[in-house]
């Protein structure tokens, strides 16, 4: 392991830490999922600076700007702090699990959870990664990064590996740094993605009224999908891009319940950070929104003047992230290279219903639906 880049990594965590104080979270499990944003967030900015001066390999640099961020998040923290009265929580149940039959069952699944995510951590220490994606595009393309240290576009004969958003490059070579070069480290980013998505769909359903068992059982019902657990070992990207979705939907509900400015900037970090990842992550946008349509109506009772005033926010803070997170993210670059911010014609042509009829896009549509429901 590379103790100069460790130590920056703890720097960045400070720094984190810090931020923290700022949002002030209401409970210890949300602390977890703001904490572990900023970190994401501290972690790309200081890769894309690192990047345009060609030092994104240096331990050192790393090391330095690391320990410079903590230092200045602490002293603006301490400089900018606040009291805030923050909303109460409602009561935990004092129910214990184990009251009933249904409660047993879901302490046992629990378990076995546990268990299966034991397994797939000893299955990243001591396996490389093998799957298609990873050896064609995320490692490839992050192990040229690495080599010429910076997120700049190089020859190669796979558009995948030049044209697609960088962010998930930026933390394998983070990864790449810590175990010196050892790439069974880079597995696990999705795993802990796998982790706090996991936390934030319990979160969002205990902020949303509903009790503990019927969060833990969406929580499991997700932690034991086949294609979570399976892709939950691997150097993908769907699991973070999924991971920030989530984030900027738990971060509006808690903008919602709190107004607290804070939320509404992380929500725009996040929507910046998982489009900066991924560009299918805009697949998810209609349901995000929809999803939040549904709290503010639903659950708030928000009215036109306010819901006006939320949006208005939310949009603009989104555009920030989108600049700072999404558009260095490789958009911008393609933009000016070939003219359309995904890639080339051939790659547009080929990810999208461009020069699809009408007819030959509903049906598509409905058989991906289909696909999905049955594979879910």
């Amino acid at each position: 392991m590379n103790i100069v880049v460790l130590v920056g990594l703890l720097g960045f965590a400070f720094a984190a830490a810090a931020l923290v104080r700022w949002v002030s979270p209401r409970d210890r499990l949300a602390t977890v999922v703001v904490s572990s944003n900023c970190f994401c967030a501290l972690v790309v900015a200081a890769g894309f600076g690192l990047s345009a001066v060609g030092k994104l390999s240096c331990s050192t640099c790393w090391m330095l700007v690391g320990m410079v961020t903590g230092g200045i998040s602490y002293g603006l923290s301490c400089y900018l702090s606040v009291s805030k009265s923050q909303p109460s929580i409602p009561a935990r149940e004092a129910i214990s699990l184990m009251d009933d039959w249904f409660g047993r069952v879901l302490c046992a699944c629990l378990i076995m959870t546990a268990l299966i995510v034991g397994m797939n951590a000893v299955v990243i220490v001591f396996s490389a990664p093998g799957n298609w994606d990873s050896m064609t595009h995320h490692l490839a393309r992050a192990a040229y990064y690495f080599q010429q240290g910076s997120l700049d576009q190089y020859p190669a004969n796979y558009f995948a590996q030049v044209q697609w958003a960088k962010i998930a490059s930026v933390f394998n070579i983070v990864m790449l740094l810590l175990f010196s070069g050892d790439e069974k480290g880079t597995q696990f980013i999705q795993f802990f993605a796998y982790l706090i998505t996991s936390t934030l769909i319990y979160l969002i359903c205990r902020r949303v009224g509903m009790a503990r068992k019927t969060s833990l059982t969406a929580m499991l019902i997700f932690m034991l999908s086949t294609n979570v657990l399976l892709e939950s070992t691997t150097t993908q990207n769907d699991l973070i891009v999924l991971w920030f979705v989530t984030s900027a939907l738990f971060f509006f509900i808690e903008y919602l319940q709190t107004k607290q400015f804070s939320y509404g900037m992380l929500f725009g970090a996040t929507i910046g950070l998982a489009i900066g990842t991924k560009a299918s992550a805009l697949m998810l946008m209609p349901p995000l929104l929809v999803m939040m349509a549904g709290v503010g109506m639903f659950e708030k009772k928000l009215y036109f003047a306010e819901m006006l005033r939320v949006s208005t926010l939310l949009a603009l803070t989104t555009a920030l992230g989108l600049a700072v997170f999404a558009v260095p993210a490789g958009y911008f670059e393609n933009w000016s290279r070939y003219g359309n911010i995904l890639g080339d014609s051939h790659l547009v042509q080929e990810h999208t219903f461009s020069g699809m009829g009408i007819t030959n896009r509903l049906s598509s549509t409905i058989a991906n639906m289909a696909r999905f429901a049955v594979d879910l």
